[in-house]
């Protein structure tokens, strides 16, 4: 129950913002430091979460508009389904249409926009890109590795998936502990929302995050919690 109880919480605020972000940051928070701790999931339980989770997304967007009549209803579906694919249309029209492998990089503009805003080194603007009339589908949305080409270059991604990989298995080796969750918990955040863009993008995670560092580093000096 104490694991449900977040959920429902954000759920219910959900409902009444009508957002859809909140939902999904506050799913991808319970998800992640479940998979980062090691334990066994029952995968029959979690396809029925990721069904429910449809389910929840869809009844808000009808709140949303007001109306259950067939024309919001085959409009709602369609949404949907740009949710769910249009990102990966967009970013495979994006590389082959507008990458070039030569361009200037922006060394994490596009990868933590919001910390960039904070110190004054360029403004973001909404959606982090803008629209590409160009595209069948309008979308601002281009998963993360659009950010990370435009931050580091084809060569360099590879080379820092390399290290990232390297460095956690290290680390999950010689230095388990509670660093080494917090690390493999943020990673596993940033994969599942990759999707749409890097999670580390906002400011309002980034608190989140740290918050959550300092609170389980509490709970773990007093053996309020385990890790493996």
């Amino acid at each position: 129950i104490y694991f449900v109880l977040p959920v429902i919480v954000v759920i219910l605020y959900t409902a009444v913002l009508t957002t859809k972000f909140v939902i999904i940051i506050g799913i991808i928070f319970f998800i992640s430091p479940i998979v980062a701790s090691g334990v066994n999931i029952n995968y029959w339980r979690f396809i029925g979460f990721i069904f429910l989770i449809i389910v929840v997304l869809y009844g808000f967007m009808v709140l949303r508009i007001g109306s259950m009549d067939s024309e919001t209803l085959i409009d709602i579906t369609h949404k949907l389904k740009l949710y769910a694919f249009g990102h990966v249309s967009a970013f495979s029209h994006w590389f082959h249409n507008s990458f070039e492998s030569g361009q200037d990089l922006s060394y994490g503009k596009y990868n933590l926009s919001g910390i960039f805003q904070v110190l004054g080194f360029g403004d973001r603007i909404q959606g982090l890109y803008e629209y590409e009339p160009t595209l069948a589908i309008q979308t601002n949305i281009f998963t993360i590795f659009r950010g990370l080409l435009h931050d580091f270059g084809l060569l360099g991604v590879l080379i820092l998936v390399y290290l990232l990989s390297l460095f956690v298995s290290v680390r999950e080796v010689f230095y388990p502990g509670m660093l080494t969750f917090f690390i493999k918990f943020v990673l596993i955040a940033v994969l599942i929302f990759s999707f749409a863009t890097n999670i580390l993008n906002y400011n309002l995670v980034l608190s989140s995050l740290f918050l959550f560092f300092i609170f389980s580093k509490i709970f773990y000096k007093l053996n309020l919690i385990e890790t493996r």
